[in-house]
């Protein structure tokens, strides 16, 4: 989001202070007895310093709380009371429906899915624009936390390897080996609809034209660890978690990338991460049907979209896109096109302007190094 408004001239201040030095430390934390003790006291620390901070930068219009932010939006709220300011919360998901209702790590009557419900909630009403990926996903807040729809505007993710790695153009040669290569990647979690990635795999497994790699690990990567031995196929591979820079030549180089394909309501609202990262290294994708998805995306255009959960028909579509380089072709161009049109840092700041720009009453002047305008994130890597 920052690159985004800073691409659409807008000045931006970064009001940052880390929660966890990083991932390992998270997880190490809440394994501990002492989990809720710590992340209390290490978010007081952590207020304290954002306030220093924010008191030393200067006054901004907006004040833009990003994703992960724990409870930042109420600092925001108190903070802006002696420095008035509008908010607005890059709510990204809920917490509530994914903890409950996809992961399904706790049940939907349990305290921790009350504290959840009222904490998505309370977020999103003390904030004056709460943002999302798409209108499916917003009138999901709409309806479960009885909100005002003028309180939600759309903000498609976009992609933060845009300027950091270079997309490679595709041709429309064959596969090369005459192998079609097949990439998923991610965390392995409900929402990635695996059961069908497998079906498809299995479907697959003794057909020499496709090869399928998953990468990645997470909530279900035993499960699909074991699937995929249990299939005993030298084309249907299983790779660890890799960093960025070890898992772009992976995608650059696959002949066919894999969306999501669940079923589950949260699945049906959202545009995956991957979505934008095809769209973004050019590449032709298959990804589930449904009303999230064709917000951004059309049939046999920009994506190969399937029923969701269907193994069938996803084995049928990576057939299809084997046999025929130039449809691969086709689909990926218009991927391009669609991610520089709708997804790029420099579209996506300009409508996050106009979003701006509405709340504040405030208009925008770009200039040639910056703006009049100002947007102030607070956000912690939490």
């Amino acid at each position: 989001m920052m690159a985004a408004l800073e691409a659409a001239g807008a000045q931006v201040q970064q009001c940052h202070w880390p929660l966890f030095s990083g991932v390992e430390e998270k997880l190490r934390v809440s394994r501990s007895n002492w989990a809720l003790l710590f992340v209390l006291l290490r978010l007081m620390y952590a207020w304290t310093r954002l306030t220093f901070k924010f008191a030393r930068a200067k006054r901004p219009d907006v004040v833009i709380v990003g994703y992960g932010g724990l409870g930042d939006v109420l600092l925001a709220r108190l903070l802006t009371c002696f420095r008035p300011a509008q908010i607005v919360y890059d709510a990204f998901l809920s917490n509530y429906d994914v903890t409950v209702n996809d992961r399904q790590l706790c049940h939907p009557g349990s305290l921790k899915a009350r504290m959840l419900w009222r904490y998505d909630s309370w977020m999103c009403r003390l904030a004056d624009m709460v943002l999302l990926d798409t209108e499916s996903h917003w009138r999901y807040f709409v309806q479960e936390f009885g909100l005002p729809p003028e309180k939600f505007a759309r903000a498609f993710i976009g992609t933060d390897k845009q300027g950091r790695y270079t997309p490679k153009a595709m041709t429309s040669l064959p596969a090369r080996d005459d192998v079609c290569r097949v990439v998923f990647w991610g965390t392995f979690i409900p929402v990635h609809g695996l059961d069908a990635i497998l079906g498809a795999a299995e479907q697959l497994r003794d057909d020499p034209r496709v090869e399928v790699t998953l990468i990645g690990g997470g909530q279900l990567e035993e499960t699909v660890r074991r699937r995929i031995a249990a299939l005993d196929s030298p084309r249907i591979r299983l790779l660890p978690r890799m960093s960025y820079d070890e898992l772009v030549p992976c995608i650059q180089n696959a002949d066919i990338c894999l969306g999501t394909f669940g079923a589950s309501a949260k699945a049906q609202r959202v545009i995956p991460c991957k979505v934008f990262e095809c769209l973004y290294f050019g590449k032709p994708f298959v990804t589930a049907d449904t009303p999230g998805a064709r917000e951004l995306l059309e049939h046999q255009k920009n994506a190969w979209l399937v029923p969701a959960n269907d193994a069938d028909a996803l084995a049928s579509a990576l057939i299809q896109l084997a046999v025929d380089p130039a449809l691969r072709a086709r689909l990926a161009g218009n991927a391009c096109l669609t991610y520089n049109a709708a997804c790029s840092h420099e579209r996506i700041g300009s409508e996050l302007v106009a979003i701006l720009t509405r709340l504040t009453g405030k208009e925008h002047r770009s200039r040639a190094r910056g703006t009049s305008g100002q947007a102030d994130e607070s956000r912690r890597a939490a």
